[in-house]
């Protein structure tokens, strides 16, 4: 049980962290959709979604046919997106738990990389 409530709460900090009040300012979300171009029904790749900030951004502008393959390859952050898919009701993002190597994604239409920083895992570098 204590396990659950650490990694809970590990879930909810990250949140925060990632979240952080008026990001949209800064990062003007909505314009950045807009310049992709994306079209409804397409399949977008976020390759390290972090906490899935883009992923509401992405599927509004997919619609109901397109997918948003949400990868990441910290398994705390797969758990956070899966919940945030529910209370965010955004059935056309999957969650996707990718290994250092590999996104472990289906071939995507588009891929998108933002605040992606090099990590350290298990002693090797990634990106």
């Amino acid at each position: 049980m204590a396990e659950a409530a650490r990694r809970s709460r590990d879930r909810r900090l990250l949140s925060l962290a990632h979240h952080i009040p008026k990001r949209d300012a800064w990062q003007l979300p909505a314009a950045v959709v807009d310049s992709l171009a994306i079209e409804p029904g397409q399949r977008i790749a976020d390759i390290g979604a972090g906490t899935g900030y883009f992923n509401l951004y992405f599927a509004n502008a997919l619609g109901n046919g397109g997918r948003v393959f949400a990868e990441e390859i910290e398994p705390e952050l797969v758990v956070y997106v899966q919940e945030r898919v529910s209370r965010d009701a955004t059935p056309q993002v999957i969650s996707i738990l990718g290994k250092r190597d590999d996104p472990c994604l289906p071939e995507p239409r588009l891929a998108w990389l933002t605040d992606v920083v090099s990590a350290e895992c298990n002693g090797q570098r990634s990106l």
